[in-house]
């Protein structure tokens, strides 16, 4: 079972402004966050993060059902190569969700003014 997970105040409030503009709930963008995490999980650095880590806001256990939980589990455990306990898990969830919403603040500066977020959202 996977221990509480949180973000910082920084990345509560990318979530907030990536709420807004994609007009989504909350826990999809948490979900979308943590697949962007994923699928960029090359750049994702565990030991900055685990340093630099700050918690803020409580990201509801039930925002992820255990099926999900269960797939984003073998996501994670097919970019590692192997398994691992579930508090390392916990702390790659949370990472991940981390690293999604910085790709997706990215992804939402770097657009141009016609380019419509959601649709480069979903292009890369």
């Amino acid at each position: 079972m996977i221990k509480q997970m949180y973000l910082s105040k920084d990345k509560k409030e990318i979530l907030d402004k990536i709420l807004d503009e994609l007009e989504i709930e909350r826990a999809f963008c948490i979900k979308l966050s943590l697949a962007k995490g994923i699928e960029h999980f090359r750049g994702f650095d565990l030991v900055s993060y685990k340093s630099g880590r700050k918690n803020h806001w409580e990201i509801p256990k039930s925002i992820i059902s255990n099926e999900e939980l269960l797939l984003f589990q073998h996501l994670i455990f097919n970019e590692l190569n192997k398994s691992i306990p579930d508090e390392e898990l916990t702390i790659y969830l949370n990472g991940l969700i981390d690293h999604g919403l910085s790709i997706l603040q990215n992804k939402s500066t770097e657009k141009n003014s016609l380019e419509d977020f959601r649709i480069s959202v979903l292009s890369d």
